[in-house]
């Protein structure tokens, strides 16, 4: 059963990826919404919440993006998602 739930999870992160690579911003804060709600504990969590950063930075909407990173650093301490953040 947890392997069905990471792969449905790792599908909706693919999804949004998609979106990044094509600048639908929206769309792939959207996707990775549904992947922190829907699918709290899978490991798919890090990257969508790191994807949410950077489309909220893209969008110039800097309170939302601080608010992502925040849960990512609370979240993922060690994440190398946050080192590329800071560049």
């Amino acid at each position: 059963m947890r392997f069905l739930v990471n792969s449905q999870a790792q599908a909706e992160l693919n999804v949004a990826k998609f979106y990044y690579a094509r600048k639908a911003y929206l769309a792939t804060i959207q996707r990775s919404q549904t992947v922190v709600r829907d699918f709290q504990r899978t490991p798919a969590v890090e990257e969508a919440l790191y994807l949410m950063a950077r489309s909220y930075e893209a969008l110039n909407l800097r309170d939302l993006q601080s608010d992502t990173e925040r849960v990512l650093a609370a979240n993922f301490p060690q994440s190398r998602y946050l080192q590329q953040l800071k560049k």
